[in-house]
């Protein structure tokens, strides 16, 4: 595991490019056998005669789910798509969710003030608000001669497609289908799976069947998730350990990575489950209670508090900045570029410290008692983290880039103001851009 992770996470090589290894498997498409109609479609409408366009060219309604275009192919929402995990606030959860999840609780343990959940996707929210754009059209299969995709109305990350299997569904609820996707490995990884595997061409197929095999188990996964999901009282399952080893993976490339470093302990002989231990007399590195992972660094103090430190400069914070120096938005913030970036024992170990050290903070984000009031004084640019003289094309790309690190499925509660801060970051600089605009026109 650490070697599948340093080589994904340190560069090996200058300008080092992944391979980009393409394979085939399968998926599962939401079913829903009535017409679906957009619930925005009245403002929509408006928003289209505003900024003189053609309402009769949006589409406002499918007949079914999944989208079946000409060419054979079918387009909608997948089983990770219709799971949502998100943080309720206890006053929020059905009642009937209220109740398990205080019966589950020890007696002496007080009710919580929050609770991280999951639930099954309204199909209302896989619509675009009024002002999101739709999506643009693009192949299918990366491969040449595939049949473009259709352009359906739905939010881009809450659709995908494929063609179907034939195959016997799990349940009336799935259509299978089967689609091409991609596998990002390190140079260093790649490499080395040639010399373990023989060739080229070999190696490639492992790494193929590999990535394969990793989305098959995800689904499997998913699929148990969703049963418990629609089992649970008032539709909302209360995440435990039972549940959180359910969770999909997300990384099916660190995945394969890490299945192929395996492999190479096996190849050299080593087994790679092998418990190592520290050779008597060499001193050690970090002291007792401490965990460290590239950027941040926790230690458990004797007298039961938690301290925590940076140890790189990250995101504008120097090395050495104590934990408890920062704002509570400064420090979700960080959490956010921490998920972005795949830095996952240091994601951990941050949510470690602020469940000791600020134990309500994911109500706190909810309830946005800890976003700053002069939020709006912040510079866009600087949310965004683009230049001033940044194109508008290099701003829609840091703003969604940022808008994935604040999904609810990577930043916990965090996602609901921070999600905010960035549209408005967004909305403010096309609003300069446009204003600028016309004023020279």
């Amino acid at each position: 595991n650490c070697m599948a992770w340093h080589a994904r996470h340190v560069r090996t090589t200058p300008g080092e490019v992944r391979a980009r290894i393409h394979f085939r498997r399968s998926d599962l498409l939401y079913r829903h056998p009535a017409p679906l109609r957009d619930p925005h479609a009245e403002a929509r409408k408006r928003h289209a005669s505003a900024k003189r366009l053609d309402p009769e060219q949006l589409v406002l309604e499918v007949p079914e789910l999944p989208i079946r275009t000409p060419a054979g192919f079918v387009v909608g929402p997948t089983i990770l798509d219709m799971l949502e995990r998100r943080a309720w606030r206890w006053k929020d959860l059905p009642t009937a969710t209220q109740e398990a999840a205080r019966n589950a609780l020890p007696k002496d343990q007080p009710t919580p003030s929050a609770l991280v959940a999951w639930s099954a996707r309204s199909l209302d929210s896989l619509w675009p608000k009024p002002g999101q754009s739709q999506r643009i059209p693009r192949p299918l299969d990366l491969v040449e001669g595939a049949a473009p995709m259709l352009d359906h109305p739905f939010l881009t990350a809450l659709a995908s497609g494929g063609a179907p299997t034939g195959q016997p569904p799990p349940s009336d609820a799935w259509l299978p289908v089967t689609k091409v996707s991609t596998c990002l490995i390190s140079e260093y990884v790649y490499r080395v799976a040639c010399g373990v595997f023989g060739d080229l061409e070999t190696a490639t197929q492992r790494i193929a069947d590999a990535g394969a095999a990793a989305w098959e188990a995800d689904l499997v996964r998913a699929l148990q998730l969703w049963e418990l999901v629609q089992a649970a009282p008032g539709g909302v399952l209360v995440e435990d350990l039972r549940v959180d080893a359910l969770r999909p993976i997300c990384s099916v490339s660190q995945e394969v990575e890490r299945g192929i470093m395996r492999e190479v302990c096996r190849w050299l002989g080593v087994d790679p489950d092998l418990e190592l231990k520290r050779p008597r007399g060499r001193p050690r590195s970090r002291e007792r209670n401490a965990d460290q992972g590239e950027v941040i660094r926790v230690v458990l103090q004797p007298d039961g508090t938690v301290q925590g430190s940076f140890v790189m400069d990250f995101e504008g914070v120097a090395a050495g900045t104590e934990l408890h120096q920062l704002t509570l938005h400064a420090l979700v913030s960080v959490l956010g570029a921490l998920r972005t970036r795949e830095l996952d024992t240091d994601a951990a170990l941050l949510e470690a410290w602020l469940d000791a050290a600020v134990p309500d903070w994911r109500e706190r984000v909810l309830d946005n008692d800890s976003a700053p009031s002069n939020r709006s004084a912040h510079d866009p640019y600087d949310v965004l983290g683009v230049q001033p003289d940044a194109t508008m094309e290099e701003v829609t790309a840091a703003f969604r880039t940022a808008m994935k690190a604040v999904h609810p499925d990577t930043s916990g509660g965090a996602s609901a103001w921070l999600s905010r801060a960035v549209l408005e970051a967004y909305k403010a600089i096309r609003a300069a851009r446009d204003a600028a605009a016309r004023g020279e026109a």
